[in-house]
């Protein structure tokens, strides 16, 4: 406070008795800055203002002062004793809070190298390793794993290396998140909040027939290579879904089905065939003169530019439209098209128009003109992002923002194809063979052909991804397999001879997952089509399908289970799926229906359910607590329980056989907990009773 004390001040506080508090209070306002104080009054203004003030004095210091308890009430005395008791009150708030504060810890990086990574589960003894930035009070480290699993602890010698070693192994197909709840520090200083680490395991690996000795790679990359038949001059070739045979237009229109294996004559299918098309369920639809043919439909009167599928049928692009089967308008063309090119979900169409490229949203109707190209090319595997030839080489264009890269300099190319199951794309140009990793940017043409393997255009990968292709080369169609090409198993489809149940099924969710919407729906019919629609058939981004899990499959039935996330949540779905053959016997998914999981993840989850005559054995994703009476059940049938917690199983008996023909409820009860005495969430799973 300044210095300067005013006499008057004084005076007049001498006369009202004022205590030392209000005096010092009248003198700080008094002497304060305000905000005007750089403004000089008047001379005029002075002498009223002073003539005033005194007045206003002497009439106070007439007055008889009040009494002491009057004077403790007023105003000022009031405010400024309430402010004292506020302050008083927080300062002891605060030091009597109960625990420790932020200050009063200390903070402790603890990283691990399974953070953020996958494990292999089927290694049994596999450790976490937690390291501490600081020697740790060992003792006071409490932890929680979720799903709940038993481990062993050990240090290492300097108290900041934590192994943890479960003692049962790792569930398969799950994400685990470790969490140090609370720590000290050797001295006994608490720890600070500590992010936790979080990882999965792989799913169990399906048996794969041993190999003998693999034969020394030969110098050339291109692999067999063989002559197929004749092909028209701009016509394309198919590859069936198994990648077993070939269909091609021959130079006198005709379109042939010619089998790569069975050393069979070619299936004569259409003459006067001008274009064709593979369905996402392996049919054929062709062009031959002005008449559209598919299945049992026709479609007269029509030049489409391209033929597409989607789940409701068949698609035409003309040159000024897309239009469906019995010639709806599903969306227009801001210039003439000259080529076109449907999307594998039938959902997007690439066409060349006066200004180069252009991407049409078949939903929306949006036409994004891309920029200049001098040929088509190929749609990626997951639908968005579309390659295409340009002077400079080839670009990528992204349907969703209509953004668009280089992707690599090669002048000259004559044709391009995009693996469906491997980011690899097959690029002819100049008479060579080339192979890019497509990683999102520019990248590098690798050559993979010799001068001594002659001459290539219009690769196309074969569905195997086992580096199978085919090519053109002087109006013949070859095949042959590249070396050089990402291996990858052939993908299972309903047609593919002697496809299993758990096959078919695991390659449908596979196909979800990587959001390859059109192998998706090869594995429906046209009933599982319709009973999709409303759900989700692949998950692109929010949320994501993290991972799944068969948790039952019967004759006819199978119920998985979907893992969704939406960055740090998970939830999950669980859809029962109906497997029926069609008139082939080839077996398609028929029907679905989906049940929400509720509260997933908050106890021990039931990951799959075996089903025997007189034994359901149940495997869970925690290891469990000592089994409670009923907790894990089938409805109305008596049976004895036990837990093998090597498996993390419970295996139920029944004293009599079960039905085949009838119906069960395996139930689980809150009773169930695991090892950190959390309670499952309520389930129940319909079965039947197994025909053998």
């Amino acid at each position: 406070m300044n210095a300067y004390r005013d006499p008057e001040m004084d005076d007049l506080g001498d006369e009202q008795r004022w205590d030392p508090q209000v005096r010092e209070l009248a003198h700080y306002l008094r002497s304060s800055s305000r905000a005007y104080a750089h403004i000089e009054p008047s001379v005029r203004f002075r002498q009223d203002l002073r003539r005033r003030l005194m007045r206003e004095a002497w009439e106070l210091a007439a007055k008889p002062p009040k009494p002491w308890y009057q004077r403790l009430l007023a105003p000022q005395p009031m405010a400024m004793a309430g402010a004292l008791v506020g302050a008083v009150l927080i300062v002891t708030v605060a030091f009597l809070s109960l625990g420790p504060q932020q200050h009063d810890q200390i903070n402790v990086a603890v990283v691990s190298p399974q953070n953020n990574t996958q494990l292999d589960a089927t290694i049994r003894n596999q450790p976490i390793v937690l390291q501490f930035s600081q020697p740790m009070k060992t003792d006071s480290v409490q932890l929680d794993i979720q799903p709940a699993t038993a481990v062993s602890r050990s240090w290492d010698e300097q108290h900041k290396v934590l192994t943890l070693t479960p003692r049962n192994g790792l569930s398969a197909n799950t994400q685990y998140t470790v969490t140090v709840t609370s720590a000290s520090t050797a001295q006994s200083q608490p720890v600070s909040k500590i992010k936790p680490v979080v990882f999965s395991t792989l799913p169990t690996p399906a048996p794969t027939p041993s190999t003998g000795p693999r034969p020394t790679q030969p110098p050339s990359q291109i692999l067999n290579p063989r002559s197929i038949t004749q092909i028209a001059s701009g016509s394309r070739v198919h590859w069936s879904l198994d990648g077993g045979s070939l269909f091609a237009i021959g130079q006198d229109g005709v379109l042939q089905q010619i089998s790569l294996t069975s050393g069979t004559a070619p299936k004569h299918i259409a003459d006067g065939v001008s274009m064709a098309a593979v369905a996402p369920d392996g049919s054929i639809a062709w062009l031959s003169g002005a008449q559209v043919t598919w299945k049992s439909s026709t479609v007269n009167n029509v030049q489409p530019v391209a033929l597409g599928f989607r789940p409701s049928g068949l698609l035409l692009a003309s040159a000024a439209d897309v239009e469906t089967a019995d010639q709806r308008r599903v969306a227009g063309f801001r210039e003439n098209a000259t080529a076109a090119d449907f999307s594998a979900s039938g959902d997007r169409v690439a066409y060349l128009g006066a200004s180069g490229l252009h991407l049409v949203d078949l939903a929306s109707g949006a036409d994004t003109a891309i920029g200049p190209a001098i040929a088509l090319g190929a749609w990626g595997p997951d639908g968005r992002h579309y390659a295409y030839v340009t002077r400079a080489g080839v670009s990528v264009a992204n349907a969703s923002d209509g953004s668009t890269a280089a992707l690599v300099s090669l002048p000259g190319v004559s044709g391009l194809s995009w693996s469906g199951s491997e980011q690899q794309l097959l690029v002819s140009a100049g008479g060579a063979l080339s192979l890019v990793n497509y990683g999102g940017g520019a990248t590098t043409a690798h050559t993979q052909s010799t001068a001594q393997d002659g001459t290539f255009s219009a690769p196309d990968w074969a569905p195997s991804g086992g580096g199978e292709f085919s090519f053109v080369r002087d109006g013949q169609v070859w095949v042959a397999k590249l070396q050089g090409a990402l291996p990858g198993a052939p993908p299972i489809t309903p047609v593919t001879p002697g496809v299993s149940q758990i096959d078919l099924v695991n390659s449908f969710m596979a196909a979800r997952q990587n959001g390859a919407l059109g192998q998706a729906q090869a594995f429906l019919d046209t009933t599982g089509l319709s009973a999709f629609t409303g759900l989700n058939l692949v998950y692109n981004s929010d949320p994501s399908l993290a991972r799944y899990y068969v948790l039952l499959s019967q004759p006819g039935r199978v119920v998985v289970r979907l893992v969704l996330t939406r960055g740090q949540v998970q939830t999950a779905v669980d859809e029962t799926l109906t497997i029926q053959p069609d008139a082939s016997n080839h077996p398609y998914i028929h029907a679905v229906s989906e049940s929400p999981r509720l509260s997933f993840g908050s106890g021990p989850e039931v990951t799959a359910v075996t089903v025997a005559s007189n034994a359901i054995k149940v495997q869970f994703d925690s290891d469990l607590a000592p089994l409670p009476a009923g907790a894990v059940s089938i409805r109305g049938v008596a049976t004895q329980s036990q837990y093998d917690s090597s498996k993390r199983t419970v295996t139920l008996t029944t004293q009599a056989s079960l039905n085949p023909n009838q119906t069960y409820d395996l139930v689980v009860t809150p009773a169930l907990q695991d090892v950190s005495q959390r309670s499952a969430v309520q389930y129940d799973l319909q079965f039947a009773g197994p025909t053998s």
